[in-house]
């Protein structure tokens, strides 16, 4: 029983260090945000994809690593508190920092997803006033659509 609850202390031991690792990965994207680096913000971008690819595994293993705890127990009817003492608070306290991480990913999320936003809106705001084009070029490199769709500085190539 021990050795699942040492593995369950052990991945969520490093569900904290995926965690980390993307808040430090979202302030580098606050920071990569404000100064509009766009292939900084995609290797930002590709990093944290591995790093939610890996905290997926690890809360898939952990709830495995749950359905065993629970299984063995109900087997073996032992009851939470023979669980060595120390091993229990180290488990509820690795838990309680595991969520204090998560809220503060929330967090820097929420001031991302702000800027993203704000970007977003200048984009269109420019799109707007420079009226993009939102027809096509034909075959022979003149714009199609109406001449309303085409943009106040495009003209056919």
């Amino acid at each position: 029983m021990s050795d699942h609850h040492a593995n369950l202390l052990a991945v969520l031991k490093e569900q904290s260090a995926v965690v980390n690792l993307l808040i430090e990965l979202g302030l580098s994207e606050v920071e990569t945000l404000k100064q509009d680096d766009v292939p900084g913000l995609i290797s930002i971008t590709e990093r944290q994809r591995g790093a939610v690819d890996r905290a997926h595994r690890l809360e898939q293993s952990k709830a495995a690593l749950l359905r065993d705890i629970e299984s063995q127990r109900a087997a073996d009817k032992i009851s939470q508190c023979q669980v060595a003492t120390g091993l229990k608070n180290e488990i509820e306290e690795e838990s309680r920092h595991l969520a204090e991480l998560v809220k503060r990913l929330r967090e820097i999320n929420g001031t991302n997803r702000v800027l993203v936003n704000m970007s977003l809106s200048f984009v269109k705001a420019i799109q707007r006033a420079l009226g993009m084009a939102t027809g096509s070029y034909d075959a022979r490199g003149m714009l199609s659509g109406p001449p309303a769709s085409r943009g106040k500085l495009d003209a056919s190539v």
